[in-house]
């Protein structure tokens, strides 16, 4: 059997006990009296990192890991949960960045702060590549990390415009309209907030504006794309 296949059993065996203990009311005292002997063998063969177990076998493991961490951290008395939570929020950061559901609504504005690194390799790698797969990845990330960051967030202008961005390359291979005019709705709002980059933001808006000009003809985009590039004295142009 391989490491993969144990991973797997192990997945089928927490849950089944989850389940029976869930029916029979006894749920809390399983949570909150130690991990069981399944959650313990699934934790070291994790921690080993063995090269027979993919990514999505790895964040399904982890998200079932975190949420009992999560429940448990809910359930023990205020202030006694603390150590429970953070390793929730570390087993929660894979399935955040594949995108996997059901992740507890409260820890999702920490998870998007904590995937701003992945986005960004997701962003860097698909601008080289123009691979569709490569954008899609990290239109889905960029999406789930703007979705979730608090309004006020310093990284939120930048995530915005990399949404953006990537949405631009996209319809440079499906053509879509709808994609071209989100990216523009999506660089303007983050113009509209950034601090810093501004002059990177305006470049990547008067592309994306001069290639629905090209599609559209529209005397509102023109008369934009001029308006940014007076804003960005000639380096957005």
């Amino acid at each position: 059997m391989s490491r993969q296949d144990d991973v797997w059993e192990l997945i089928h065996l927490i849950n089944t006990k989850m389940e029976s203990a869930a029916a029979s009311g006894d749920l809390r005292t399983v949570l909150t009296s130690g991990d069981l002997p399944e959650v313990l063998q699934l934790d070291a063969i994790l921690a080993e990192g063995s090269a027979d177990i993919d990514v999505s076998m790895t964040a399904v493991a982890q998200h079932l890991l975190g949420t009992l961490r999560w429940y448990r951290s809910q359930l023990v008395p205020e202030g006694e949960g603390h150590g429970d939570y953070d390793a929730a929020l570390a087993l929660f950061e894979l399935p955040f960045v594949l995108g996997l559901d059901d992740i507890p609504e409260p820890m999702l504005p920490a998870l998007a702060e904590r995937a701003v690194p992945a986005a960004a390799s997701f962003q860097q790698g698909a601008s080289g590549t123009k691979s569709p797969a490569e954008v899609e990845s990290a239109i889905m990330l960029s999406q789930q990390i703007v979705t979730h960051l608090v309004p006020d967030h310093p990284f939120r202008p930048a995530m915005t415009a990399n949404l953006g961005h990537m949405l631009m390359l996209r319809f440079e291979d499906s053509g879509s309209a709808e994609d071209l005019d989100q990216s523009i709705e999506l660089l303007e709002a983050a113009l509209a907030s950034a601090v810093d980059q501004r002059e990177a933001i305006l470049s990547t808006l008067v592309q994306a504006l001069r290639r629905r000009l090209a599609a559209t003809a529209d005397p509102a985009d023109l008369d934009r794309v001029i308006e940014c590039c007076e804003a960005g004295r000639g380096s957005a142009c």
